[in-house]
């Protein structure tokens, strides 16, 4: 399933509201964002965007800094006071750095630099979109979640959405919830490892913000690709999860091979992408090493190889498939 696709997908029933002074610029992004979400709001100033989320449900703010009456860093304050667990994507020029650690601080974690292009603005709102989509379905569902791993009984999704993308691999998930609930042994050796994963993880954000903040090199790509090794060897351990250990290896072997100088500045900067992998696998962690949860592991799966290919693509500045830009 390419971005666009995926992006309707998971924004059909969303609502989003956009932030941003510049008239042409918020115009461009609601003509944009109105092809997938079920409806789009728009404002020119802080004030007047708490105004419209104070009246109504928002499921994804996207705001920019630099604002006038009230700025998008105050804007994000008073959101985060009324919901500690509001989505929220701040897009920020490359002279509003010194906002990013008091935004990071009030737990902001999405940002899109300016200028941007169309597939990168997609392709970061997409991530959000999945993972408020799959916040609002663990809450709808957690009775019948719990239910499942305790009498072994199969979730009916109330969404068709959900229906739609796990339905076909529901009962080999359910079958690898069984075995681990059945075999001790297995958790066990899982969890012995579950410290060293976080670790790495952990290692891999260190690294990620290196990236950030302009201290790329073949050293550092050298690191996180041996990171990556020592996950895959992890995982690789359990049947299970090969194909998840298959792609982790895929991202290490093509960060250890990339020729770093052969590239130009645009491509380099692409490299930041790499963050959008992170929150795959962090997500993939946490779900099925922490909440001991399968439900979505296919999904996650196809959501981090989506992110892989997307993110070779663009350091590589291959040529996207003419279907890929296909709306509808």
């Amino acid at each position: 399933m390419n971005i666009f696709k995926e992006l309707k997908e998971f924004a059909k029933e969303l609502t989003l509201l956009i932030v941003e002074d510049d008239t042409a610029l918020n115009a461009e992004l609601y003509e944009l964002s109105k092809l997938f979400f079920l409806d789009v709001k728009t404002a020119y100033d802080g004030a007047k965007a708490l105004e419209i989320y104070k009246k109504g449900s928002i499921d994804i703010v996207l705001s920019d800094i630099t604002m006038p009456v009230m700025n998008g860093v105050e804007l994000c304050k008073k959101i985060k006071v009324l919901n500690q667990d509001q989505a929220i994507i701040v897009l920020s020029a490359h002279n509003e750095v010194e906002y990013f650690v008091e935004l990071i601080d009030i737990g902001i974690r999405q940002f899109i630099h300016k200028p941007f292009k169309d597939e990168e603005f997609l392709y970061r709102l997409l991530k959000v979109c999945e993972n408020v989509f799959l916040n609002k379905f663990y809450k709808e569902n957690e009775e019948h979640v719990v239910s499942q791993k305790s009498q072994h009984v199969a979730i009916e999704a109330e969404s068709k959405t959900i229906d739609k993308i796990l339905a076909p691999k529901q009962l080999s998930s359910k079958k690898f919830l069984t075995d681990l609930q059945n075999n001790s042994s297995l958790w066990s050796v899982i969890e012995e490892d579950i410290v060293t994963l976080i670790e790495i993880n952990d290692d891999f954000e260190i690294y990620i913000n290196y990236i950030f903040e302009g201290n790329l090199s073949s050293g550092l790509l050298l690191k996180i690709s041996e990171l990556l090794k020592k996950m895959q060897t992890i995982l690789s351990q359990i049947d299970f999860m090969r194909q998840m250990a298959g792609l982790i290896l895929d991202l290490s072997t093509f960060l250890k091979e990339i020729d770093l100088d052969s590239l130009d500045s645009e491509q380099k900067n692409k490299f930041k992408m790499v963050e959008f992998i992170y929150d795959d696998i962090s997500r993939f962690i946490q779900t099925v090493f922490v909440y001991k949860d399968t439900i979505d592991v296919f999904y996650l799966q196809d959501s981090l190889k989506s992110s892989i290919e997307q993110f070779k693509k663009s350091i590589l500045n291959s040529p996207i498939q003419e279907e890929e830009f296909e709306l509808f």
